[in-house]
């Protein structure tokens, strides 16, 4: 999915195919054309191309909540 539009609409389609097909389905949301994606052959074999965030200080304020005082 590439336009914010277009989520919606492929969440519904995803649950079409798993209704019909009976297996999990992926809807993958594209933020930016060129970024280091984690990225694998399968999900327990995902390769991470940055260190991964352990706690909030280490998260950038878009993947974690924040409290401002």
């Amino acid at each position: 999915v590439f336009k914010p539009e277009d989520i919606a609409p492929a969440f519904e389609q995803a649950k079409a195919l798993m209704a019909q097909y009976r297996v999990p389905v992926v809807v993958e949301v594209i933020l930016e054309r060129v970024t280091n994606i984690s990225m694998g052959s399968e999900l327990d074999n995902v390769m991470e191309f940055e260190d991964i965030a352990d706690n909030a200080a280490d998260a950038p304020t878009e993947t974690c909540f924040m409290h401002y005082e």
